[in-house]
């Protein structure tokens, strides 16, 4: 029976990919529209000033910084999951960058990532759980407490939801790149945007629905081994295992 559970669970997780996956060509042409209309010379205009605002005087160091790569929400039986606010409170400035879903924001990410590293800044980068391959969707920069956080429906947070906000006078700076797309562009594209969006919510919840099956299905084995472990002969397993490590 477990054999049987097992594949059944296998069964519904390649279902759930494979709608991902299909959610994710939906995005990519979501992505293509957006990037058509931005205005490429505004966008970058704006990184550079907040380059110049936030670390342009540190020069240019011999020792890079270092990337330290992360996840910050995640695609689950649940839904999208998120912990962005956990990451935020002990920064004195956070930059809340609103998105559309579809919108690239990685070549803004990256030019702000790479200023920071340039200057021998540590950084941390947040991936984006549906292109983890190549889109930064947060940044911390822990060494000047500021933080850059890309908002949308999916990981949507409003100012007050941090907690230092009214404590340490936290410096909270709205950006909201739709101020920066061609609105002519978008208007003329606004039937097919509102149908791929209707498509991609779509596929997205179902693939939430075939991880919660497979979710299910895996319990039903936890539920059998559970009452069949030796959990004190575990224990003492692990820790002779970390006895012999040491």
């Amino acid at each position: 029976e477990i054999i049987d559970l097992n594949e059944e669970t296998s069964k519904w997780y390649r279902i759930a990919y494979n709608y991902l996956n299909a959610a994710k060509s939906v995005y990519r042409s979501l992505e293509e529209i957006y990037n058509n209309a931005a205005q490429s010379s505004e966008i970058y205009g704006l990184v550079a000033d907040i380059i110049t605002k936030e670390y342009g005087k540190i020069d240019i160091s011999m020792t890079p910084g270092r990337v330290k790569k992360f996840f910050a929400s995640a695609i689950t039986a649940n839904g999208v999951v998120h912990y962005i606010p956990s990451l935020l409170n002990e920064m004195n400035t956070v930059y809340m960058i609103n998105v559309p879903v579809g919108f690239s924001n990685n070549s803004v990410m990256e030019i702000i990532s790479e200023g920071a590293i340039y200057r021998g800044l540590d950084v941390e980068c947040y991936y984006c759980p549906m292109c983890p391959e190549q889109k930064i969707e947060h940044i911390i920069i822990p060494s000047l407490k500021i933080a850059f956080v890309t908002m949308n429906e999916y990981h949507d947070i409003e100012p007050w939801e941090i907690s230092d906000l009214w404590e340490n006078d936290q410096e909270i700076i709205l950006v909201d790149m739709n101020d920066y797309m061609n609105s002519i562009y978008i208007e003329k594209n606004i039937e097919l945007i509102s149908s791929l969006r209707e498509e991609f919510d779509i596929l997205l919840n179902k693939t939430f629905n075939n991880l919660n099956k497979a979710k299910k299905t895996h319990m039903l084995v936890e539920d059998m081994y559970i009452p069949n472990m030796n959990f004190t002969e575990v224990g003492k397993l692990v820790e002779n295992t970390i006895a012999e490590i040491v």
